[in-house]
């Protein structure tokens, strides 16, 4: 989404209104986790409490006012940035479901649309595997680490013994080279997994 786009839509009105209209409970939101905060500025307070003990008795009354002054604009920035963050928070919404919706058409026309909570009985696992067959197999990057792990368990039998089933020899500098070509490309494979499965979930929780 080009950013001419984006800035048009945050500063749209409706979303204004849209906080406007929802500031009493997102404020009632925030007043449930407001302890941490009232501890926060309970703290600031006991530090300017310090700072004013220190302050000449002639110039006690002028610090004292600006202290309030300070607590006054801190208490309206973080209002203002609170509207702000929410208006993003939309905005970010929007530029997700352009961004889902465009891979779904670009990643080699794959379309895969099942939901893992269409099947309440089906394992996560067997849901990713799944997954992977329809779309992560097509996926350059990770067929491309999947092809040289297999050319690499091939090439030394002694590491597919041992990672697949637990058969512990004497590895020579070649192999034990190779063994850790592999785990680095099982760790490219599980870090593309993550990718996709927390795009899954993005996907699943806003269609």
């Amino acid at each position: 989404m080009e950013f001419d786009k984006l800035k048009k839509l945050f500063q749209a009105p409706l979303l204004d209104e849209l906080y406007n209209s929802r500031c009493e409970d997102f404020e009632t939101e925030l007043m449930k986790a407001k302890k941490a905060g009232e501890e926060y500025i309970e703290d600031i307070g006991n530090r300017f409490d310090a700072i004013l003990k220190t302050i000449d008795q002639k110039h006690y009354d002028f610090v004292s006012k600006e202290q309030e002054e300070i607590y006054k604009q801190l208490l309206s920035y973080a209002e203002i940035f609170g509207k702000e963050y929410y208006k993003l928070g939309i905005v970010d919404g929007f530029v997700l479901k352009h961004e889902l919706a465009e891979n779904k058409v670009k990643e080699n026309n794959i379309a895969f649309n099942h939901k893992f909570f269409d099947n309440y009985d089906t394992d996560y696992s067997e849901f990713l595997e799944r997954y992977k067959v329809n779309v992560l197999y097509k996926n350059k990057e990770y067929k491309n680490s999947i092809d040289e792990e297999q050319r690499l368990l091939n090439e030394y039998p002694k590491l597919r013994d041992l990672l697949e089933n637990d058969d512990i020899k004497k590895l020579n500098k070649d192999e034990i080279k190779a063994l850790i070509k592999v785990v680095r490309l099982e760790d490219k494979q599980r870090c593309i997994e993550i990718k996709h499965s927390f795009k899954l979930g993005i996907k699943e929780g806003i269609e």
